[in-house]
């Protein structure tokens, strides 16, 4: 179907999807109930966290207002996952997934929230259907934004990368710029820009052609170069959407790039990005 092209990039992006695969969801499990109920609001936002035991990863998960979690998770012997699940009042969640390999291997996050002042964290168990398992922990990124259902977009102001601690022991840390393509109908093109800390979190947003931004937050694992960033906005219909950004940090010839990088939104559009540090 022919679309006009004042329909905005966000709104294509759900329009122009690809069905993602139906996963069936679990019941949360973890402590925090009766009297240490939590309003699900404020765990809104995104997540970075790893994951340990039979093998040690990284995850990546927004918590939607309505309760929904999207998640990345980047594993050494499945890939790169995607996976969705719930939360409830008391702060109990889970998540599951699977590979798209034949036969598939499903794995499932499932623990419980703390709030101690005005740090959040995470922890639980995880597993997978090949009889892999471990612990994880999670805690929510530095200006992580909160999404509000709306019956449209509402752009937030830009955020200022924060200073890189010098000197630096990490050497993926610093500020880079890059841009993001989506394969939309028409394509949509963003510019990028994000800074990695010396603790490996990131911080950052994309500007899309109608100059909106969708805040950024994530990670980078020093040791490997692995990174994932997600954000999210609410689509036309008020309902959260997210992005998720995985790539490969190369340090190469005195320049640092990103390689293998994808985008996916959770509404199963794809795309690439590509930044260099500046």
């Amino acid at each position: 179907m022919q679309r006009k092209q004042s329909v905005k990039w966000w709104h294509l992006a759900v329009v122009t999807a690809c069905a993602l695969p139906v996963v069936s969801l679990i019941p949360g499990c973890g402590g925090g109930g009766g009297s240490n109920s939590i309003q699900t609001r404020q765990f809104t936002g995104n997540y970075t966290g790893t994951y340990t035991g039979s093998e040690t990863g990284s995850f990546q998960y927004t918590i939607g207002s309505n309760k929904d979690i999207v998640a990345t998770v980047i594993s050494p012997s499945l890939g790169v996952l995607t996976g969705h699940g719930q939360i409830d009042n008391d702060g109990n969640f889970s998540f599951n997934g699977s590979d798209t390999r034949t036969p598939r291997t499903s794995y499932t996050f499932a623990g419980s929230y703390n709030l101690v002042g005005d740090v959040q964290t995470a922890s639980g168990t995880w597993r997978t259907s090949n009889n892999m398992n471990g612990t994880f922990t999670a805690t929510k990124a530095v200006g992580s934004p909160t999404p509000t259902p709306a019956p449209t977009f509402t752009p937030g102001p830009s955020p200022t990368p924060a200073p890189t601690a010098t000197p630096s022991s990490n050497r993926f840390a610093g500020r880079y710029a890059g841009s993001i393509t989506l394969n939309t109908t028409p394509v949509t093109t963003a510019s990028l820009k994000f800074t990695i800390a010396d603790n490996s979190s990131i911080g950052g947003f994309f500007r899309a052609p109608d100059n909106s931004t969708v805040n950024l937050a994530g990670s980078a694992t020093s040791s490997t170069g692995a990174i994932i960033l997600t954000g999210s906005f609410a689509d036309n219909a008020g309902h959260t959407q997210t992005i998720t950004l995985t790539g490969q940090l190369r340090a190469q010839n005195g320049a640092t790039t990103v390689v293998n990088a994808l985008a996916r939104t959770s509404a199963g559009v794809t795309g690439t990005w590509a930044a260099s540090k500046t």
